[in-house]
């Protein structure tokens, strides 16, 4: 982690969300050993973590005792490496460009810290008694969300910005509904502005599908959730992939997707999985377009692993990837040279 800017947006009052990351020490090979947040009278329970946000928007995941500690003082949240010597490191690596962290880092989640003021509360779907969360983000800087999956006839986008003390801050959010699995621009459904710590929802009826966010946002920060009431939940992640460079898909809720071979010859398709829980299960299923499974297999307990089989060329498989009470990562490897 690199020094960040100091010109940065201002945060919600008591939340650590949008706050930079400071390296504060480094060993003699540059990595970091301690980091602090800026953050008045908080308190850190045992197995905190903390998540951050390089610019690419690869998020890294600190965990309390999984490689890095986490402590507070009177004026900082502090992190360090193990013993307090050794390097910070992460628990978990997503998204991006390389997985891989590069400075300057902000925060873009937390669990297990409380600071004054601070509110981290769900934000409820009103008059639902059952309302299932399909995306949640909170941050203070533009930026476009990963695809969600609504089986819903509609959801709600519920939003919460920072009290900005001069009410000059705006947020946008914009509501795109995907055409096709590899639909990168999407139709636009629905659009609001938040202004001056506006709070409120963006109702979307455009039936079930796969949707994602544009946010942009001036001087604030926010809490976005997306929330329909009832059903289940299928998390698309990455919705379509040529396997370059490999998928990788790291949930503890279903996941859905598609893979192909763009390659004029047939080349083995790798899965690598590895589950958490000894007591949950994954099931990992193939299916080509006729709906014909070429893989339906259940993985119980706390695994790691390799499964193959050979992709033709030019042939597209979906896959599904559904947990019971399970947290994963699965990475799909095709091509040359992963036989």
């Amino acid at each position: 982690m690199e020094q960040p800017q100091q010109s940065v947006q201002p945060q919600e009052e008591g939340s650590i969300v949008g706050k930079p990351v400071i390296p504060q020490e480094r060993n003699n090979k540059g990595f970091v050993t301690r980091a602090t947040i800026d953050a008045s009278g908080c308190t850190v329970q045992q197995g905190a973590t903390i998540t951050v946000a390089d610019e690419d928007g690869t998020q890294g995941l600190i965990e309390d005792g999984n490689g890095s500690e986490i402590t507070a003082n009177a004026e900082q949240i502090v992190i360090t490496g193990p013993g307090g010597k050794g390097p910070i490191e992460f628990a978990d690596i997503s998204g991006g460009s390389d997985d891989q962290i590069h400075g300057p880092v902000t925060v873009t989640d937390s669990t297990g810290i409380s600071c004054p003021g601070e509110d981290n509360g769900p934000i409820a779907l009103p008059g639902c008694k059952n309302p299932l969360q399909l995306l949640k983000i909170a941050d203070n800087k533009s930026t476009r969300t990963e695809p969600f999956f609504v089986s819903a006839p509609s959801f709600s986008v519920l939003v919460k910005t920072g009290p900005e003390k001069d009410g000059s801050g705006s947020t946008t959010v914009s509501v795109f509904k995907q055409r096709y699995s590899d639909d990168s621009v999407g139709e636009k459904v629905a659009a609001k502005t938040f202004e001056g710590g506006e709070d409120g929802t963006l109702k979307v009826s455009s039936g079930p599908g796969a949707y994602f966010l544009e946010i942009k946002t001036q001087n604030q920060s926010y809490r976005i959730a997306a929330e329909q009431c009832g059903g289940s939940a299928l998390d698309v992640g990455n919705p379509c992939s040529s396997l370059k460079p490999p998928l990788k898909v790291s949930r503890t809720v279903p996941a859905f997707g598609k893979i192909r071979n763009p390659n004029d010859q047939a080349y083995p398709l790798r899965i690598v999985y590895a589950t958490s829980s000894k007591s949950g299960s994954l099931s990992i299923v193939l299916e080509d377009r006729s709906g014909r499974k070429v893989l339906d297999t259940k993985i119980g307990g706390q695994q790691r692993g390799v499964l193959g089989i050979k992709q033709p060329p030019h042939v597209s498989y979906t896959f599904e990837l559904l947990p019971q009470d399970q947290g994963y990562t699965v990475v799909f490897e095709g091509g040359p040279g992963t036989g």
